[in-house]
């Protein structure tokens, strides 16, 4: 999978933090554990800022307490906590995340499937907590990006299967987050609400905010546009905090689309050009939603050229969205036969069949 120079930089050096951090580990007993933090200021990037090394004592979903070298408690908000690393869990657990990270998720859940049964059902229950929600995760991931041998339904139970059995666990609000989109994916939209509400009573202002416009999502994609409209211009009208102005690029762009099926293209144009002037353009998952958003509103108004102009931005610069990538290439390879280009069709299909192992 082809990644884009910004994002094979930020995996090499979430790499070194990981390094540094079981380094950190392994050069005092005391400091068995190691945690690999965002920055306080903007946790909701996912870049890796520092790692704080002790004794993991504690893990709620909010909350994670680390026992410094003094024996002190530290406490830190897990909408920070980008990593774990226990002493004693297995490696093929260190290797996994790795692999799930470079989105690689076959060859991380071959990595959790060869951890001996034994050693996986005597480890630590934090460590526990870690292989049940990686090979959720790597399920998941694996099954939005339209792979034969993982079905939606098999990846949604197991997540479903961790959420249930680890309301406790520091994943708690990742495992809700990806089982909406596994539901959506599954068009069990009523079921996708249960858990972005989930999302909704997280204590900081960007996951509460990330819920609200998960459900305003599915009130568009379910026909009701008036609800919808106000539910964005809500999350316009949320107050700052970290992360917060990312989820309103969201809003945004879910209005951009409702100008579009108004007909009022001159809107539609000027709220997309706002996030595109404001938001970070390393921001993938966002940018790869901008610019599918952008080419869907640039085919309702007749316009293939620019419709095909902007699923290319997610096709040549943000492919590693997997979900929306998908949508892009099925956008190209119709919108290509239409200006009779038969060739330019045959690679977004054949990029669809021998990436995604999709055949429709």
């Amino acid at each position: 999978m082809t990644s884009s120079p910004f994002h094979i930089f930020n995996r090499l050096r979430r790499a070194a933090w990981v390094f540094a951090g079981l380094l950190c580990c392994s050069a005092a007993a005391l400091y068995a554990d190691s945690v690999i933090l965002s920055s306080a200021d903007d946790p909701y990037n996912g870049e890796a800022d520092t790692t704080q090394s002790g004794t993991i004592a504690k893990i709620t979903r909010d909350e994670l307490t680390l026992k410094d070298k003094a024996g002190l408690d530290v406490v830190l908000p897990t909408n920070r906590v980008i990593e774990t690393h226990f002493n004693d869990e297995p490696v093929n657990l260190q290797v996994a995340r790795s692999a799930i990270d470079a989105a690689q998720y076959e060859d991380a859940l071959r990595k959790l499937a060869d951890i001996p049964k034994a050693e996986a059902e005597t480890a630590p229950e934090f460590v526990k907590q870690d292989l049940d929600f990686y090979r959720a995760q790597a399920s998941g991931l694996l099954a939005l990006s339209g792979h034969p041998e993982m079905t939606l339904r098999k990846a949604g139970a197991r997540l479903n299967d961790f959420v249930r059995n680890n309301a406790d666990s520091w994943h708690y609000y990742e495992a809700n987050r990806l089982l909406g989109r596994i539901l959506i994916a599954m068009e069990d939209t009523a079921n996708a609400e249960s858990f972005y509400k989930n999302l909704q009573k997280a204590p900081w202002p960007d996951v509460k905010v990330e819920g609200s416009i998960a459900l305003a999502n599915l009130l568009l994609d379910s026909g009701n546009v008036d609800d919808a409209e106000k539910a964005y211009n809500e999350v316009l009208a949320a107050d700052d905090a970290p992360g917060v102005e990312r989820q309103k690029d969201y809003a945004r762009i879910g209005l951009a689309k409702i100008a579009s099926f108004r007909k009022e293209y001159d809107s539609s144009k000027a709220l997309f050009q706002e996030v595109i002037d404001k938001s970070d353009p390393d921001d993938v998952n966002l940018q790869a939603s901008l610019y599918n958003a952008m080419g869907e509103a640039a085919e309702r108004a007749g316009d293939p050229k620019g419709a095909i102009v902007a699923f290319l931005h997610v096709d040549l610069l943000y492919s590693t969205a997997s979900a929306e990538h998908i949508s892009a290439l099925r956008h190209l390879a119709k919108l290509w036969k239409q200006q009779l280009r038969d060739d330019r069709a045959a690679e977004a299909l054949t990029i669809l069949r021998e990436r995604y192992k999709i055949n429709n």
